[in-house]
């Protein structure tokens, strides 16, 4: 799919949990309601945790956790919607 001329990028919605956690990243002024944070390169236990952690980060921010599903070769991934 193409965008259309003059038209600014689309924001990414899929987020690392480390990039989160460290403040790489930051959400203010993020124009969409849902987003989708991965444990990239984190597995099994270690996986759940990253994004658990991340999760627990965006939820005073107006984040709430829709799902947690495992994604592939273990790794786990959250759904977000922001509160209105």
């Amino acid at each position: 799919m193409t965008q259309p001329p003059g038209m600014l990028p689309r924001p990414p919605r899929l987020f690392p949990a480390d990039q989160l956690l460290s403040g790489q990243l930051r959400l203010d002024g993020y124009p969409f309601r849902h987003i989708a944070v991965h444990g990239q390169g984190h597995l099994g236990n270690a996986g759940v945790d990253v994004v658990l952690t991340a999760v627990e980060m965006l939820t005073p921010l107006g984040w709430d956790l829709i799902n947690l599903s495992p994604h592939e070769n273990l790794q786990y991934m959250a759904f977000l919607r922001r509160r209105l």
